[in-house]
């Protein structure tokens, strides 16, 4: 897991902002809080490394960036 962290040296996180009990924008300043943005910005430090947060407004647009590479982490998500 950690070689394939080592061309971003980020954990790119997907927010997903659909579910309001995991993850919101801050009103003011704009950044995404909550559970999911804790989790993966905790994961990261543990790593040694700084998150990258990608905010999807809805879990359906995961696929895409999924299939492209561009996500190592997913809090909150299930997978059936």
């Amino acid at each position: 897991f950690l070689k394939s962290l080592e061309p971003t040296c980020r954990l790119r996180a997907v927010i997903n902002l659909g579910n309001r009990i995991l993850a919101n924008c801050d009103r003011v300043s704009g950044h995404p809080v909550g559970v999911s943005v804790d989790l993966a910005s905790e994961l990261a430090c543990h790593l040694g490394i700084e998150p990258e947060f990608l905010m999807l407004k809805k879990v359906g647009r995961l696929s895409l960036p999924l299939r492209l590479g561009q996500v190592d982490f997913c809090p909150g998500q299930t997978w059936s």
